[in-house]
């Protein structure tokens, strides 16, 4: 078992531009409002950006 302070969670849709981006921002901010550091990446879009 390891001990690590991180999840990685990862969605998918074909293109990535659809219901995946959706869903990964309403999880980030759902994670963000509860005190939590999320690290988004929309890997499709070239876009990557921090909640706090």
């Amino acid at each position: 078992q390891e001990h690590r302070n991180y999840v990685t969670v990862s969605l998918g849709c074909t293109g990535g531009q659809h219901r995946s981006v959706y869903m990964v921002e309403a999880l980030a901010q759902i994670l963000a409002e509860e005190g939590q550091r999320v690290l988004v990446q929309h890997r499709e879009l070239g876009i990557t950006e921090t909640l706090t």
